[in-house]
């Protein structure tokens, strides 16, 4: 399994967000939401049954939407699944 992802602002209080609350609107129309943590993304992959969980997190920022401000932070995570 492999994941590519924006990284959210902040862990902070994240578990007390809504998604809809995440959710922005692009001035190319597309609703996103952006970003987990990498505590959630981790859960999420152990939670599925998958080993090896490793995530790295993107050490240069990357240009986003302006929409999408303070998220310009991405991470790769791969984990191993029994499938």
């Amino acid at each position: 399994m492999l994941v590519i992802e924006w990284l959210q602002q902040s862990d902070h209080n994240a578990s007390a967000i809504t998604d809809e609350a995440r959710t922005t609107r692009l001035s190319e129309g597309p609703k996103i939401w952006p970003g987990f943590s990498t505590n959630a993304i981790e859960n999420h992959f152990t939670s599925a049954g998958c080993t090896g969980v490793d995530i790295v997190v993107f050490a240069e920022p990357i240009e986003a939407p302006k929409e999408m401000e303070g998220y310009s932070r991405m991470f790769v995570a791969k984990a191993n699944s029994v499938f």
